[in-house]
């Protein structure tokens, strides 16, 4: 009966495993190359801060206190043409409420979504496009976006292919998306973290499989150091004179694996760590008993 000895097992489970990964690996190292020029589209702090509108503090405000009894303490903003109180409450849920008389919002309608982002963009509303509302799509799929939807996506129809995507529960621009990175990231950040978004909505399985791609990964490094350690000869060298019994780009495959395959283990072992794999990592959630305490009590209202 033929058996293969560990050592073969060794190499071809090196071999093969790299066929199957090189190519996965390849697209992730260029895409975090793509991701250092052209990042994920966001709505930057400091871009949202700049096209907020002007605070009008005529008639205002009513204490935010009896509006808001579980303790969230809100900012002022305005919210078309009137101030309110905005806060969080401890799900992650906006809360607002008119700060000039504490009435509740109307819900965000189409039109008005328009009007925020024609104030958001410099623009006529004529010229802007409300293309629908929707749960999610490609950019707007991360979790950070869940108290906001669903989402008016509205196009600006400028020369840079601008999207904007107003809060159904806010009526605030939460992203705003250009087609220069809208088309570079299909090969920088999507690629990179495999976010399509029929994936990522399935977050679980989205997760599991960045882990054991990332723990296949490290095995297929680890292996290939020690094969590449178990070939190399220094000094009782090979017939063909070298340290290496390859030739080709085999050669120069176990020599730059000699030189970088620590540096690639390591690489592709903190991708592993920064999905917190099976909650290595997990830390307490603070309860609202402690973060009250941790709080204090709200701050009166003059």
């Amino acid at each position: 009966m033929f058996v293969l000895r560990p050592k073969r097992w060794l190499y071809l489970t090196h071999r093969w495993s790299g066929i199957a990964l090189c190519l996965l690996f390849a697209c992730w190292f260029f895409s975090g190359v793509v991701m250092m020029y052209v990042p994920r589209p966001v709505l930057t702090e400091v871009e949202r801060l700049e096209r907020l509108p002007q605070l009008v503090a005529e008639n205002c405000c009513v204490a935010f206190e009896p509006l808001f009894p579980d303790g969230v303490v809100p900012a002022l903003r305005m919210h078309g043409e009137r101030p309110v109180w905005a806060g969080t409450d401890a799900q992650g849920q906006p809360r607002l409420r008119y700060a000039d008389d504490g009435s509740a919002l109307p819900d965000v309608s189409a039109g008005y979504a328009l009007t925020v982002a024609a104030r958001f963009a410099a623009a006529s509303e004529q010229a802007l496009t409300h293309q629908g509302l929707i749960h999610d799509d490609q950019w707007t799929v991360y979790r950070r976006f869940h108290p906001h939807r669903p989402l008016h996506k509205i196009a600006v129809n400028d020369a840079a292919g601008t999207e904007l995507y107003v809060s159904s529960q806010t009526g605030e621009v939460v992203l705003a998306t250009r087609r220069f990175e809208r088309g570079w990231n299909w090969v920088g950040s999507v690629l990179h973290w495999l976010y399509f978004t029929d994936l990522r909505r399935q977050g679980a399985v989205w997760a599991q499989l960045i882990i054991w791609l990332s723990v296949a990964g490290c095995l297929l490094a680890l292996s290939g150091l020690i094969v590449g350690t178990l070939r190399l000869r220094p000094r009782r060298r090979y017939k063909n004179g070298t340290m290496t019994p390859y030739s080709g780009l085999m050669r120069w495959h176990h020599y730059s694996g000699a030189l970088f395959g620590v540096i690639t283990l390591t690489w592709i072992f903190s991708g592993l760590l920064s999905m917190n794999p099976w909650g290595l990592f997990e830390r307490a959630r603070v309860g609202d008993d402690e973060r009250a305490l941790l709080s204090g009590p709200p701050t009166p209202h003059p």
